[in-house]
């Protein structure tokens, strides 16, 4: 193993590993701004124990090939800006069925026909390729549309110019409102759980109450007969005495 991979995973196992979060339950995984130049066989070997990443951040670390990518099956984000990839590099990307976002942002994609041999990643809704030579060609924006059914957002902006940034925005506050709600429906469990709780012991302490009274009248009872018994034998003192016989 070379000494960059190495201490590279170094890096990642001390900044993953020491959350005491399990690796396979990290869900974003960011290497931005390492140096890693070519991903090396022991570095996607290791990579690839995160396997329910959703994200992963690649970005500023002067790759010029995504020979050797992890297979990440459940990954749907994919952020390789600022490196030095082309086009042919960019279609590499087929290998996750489940990618949605791609910021492939200033490489060196210089011709988009490449790109429709990606026409079957149907669930892919943003790119950006802003600041590669590729967006100055003709036509750039309506084939990319075209080849991708479910595109939303090519280089920030719409089909019809829309912000990127706005939906990023109504995207965070539909978030916020989702974890508020969640946070509302958990105070109203823990709310009827405690109620719950609450008429549980409600109901043990009446039980016990009924069985204490229970325990209670019987008591009474048999001190009540005790009591008639003696008042007979105070009436009646030989009363109960055996006659004794030789």
């Amino acid at each position: 193993m070379s000494s960059w991979s190495k201490k590279l995973i170094e890096y990642i196992s001390k900044n993953y590993e020491a959350t005491n979060e399990k690796i396979e339950d990290i869900k974003e995984l960011t290497l931005d701004g390492h140096y890693i130049g070519s991903i090396t066989y022991e570095m996607k070997r290791y990579l690839e124990k995160f396997i329910n990443t959703e994200k992963l951040n690649m970005s500023f670390c002067k790759l010029h090939s995504l020979e050797n990518l992890p297979n990440l099956p459940n990954l749907i984000k994919i952020e390789l800006n600022d490196n030095l990839l082309d086009e042919n590099e960019f279609i590499k990307l087929q290998k996750y069925p489940l990618l949605s976002e791609i910021f492939f942002v200033n490489n060196n994609v210089k011709n988009y026909e490449i790109m429709k041999e990606m026409s079957n990643m149907r669930d892919i809704n943003i790119i950006d390729l802003s600041e590669n030579p590729v967006c100055d060609t003709k036509d750039y924006r309506k084939n990319l549309f075209e080849f991708f059914p479910k595109l939303v957002f090519l280089d920030r902006l719409g089909k019809n110019n829309e912000s990127y940034e706005e939906f990023e925005d109504n995207v965070e506050d539909e978030e916020e409102e989702q974890e508020e709600n969640e946070d509302d429906k958990k105070f109203l469990d823990d709310k009827e759980y405690r109620e719950e709780e609450e008429e549980e012991e409600e109901e043990e302490e009446e039980e016990d109450n009924e069985g204490s009274n229970e325990e209670n009248n019987i008591n009474q009872i048999n001190n009540e007969d005790n009591n008639e018994e003696e008042e007979e034998e105070i009436e009646n003192p030989n009363l109960g005495k055996r006659k004794k016989y030789k």
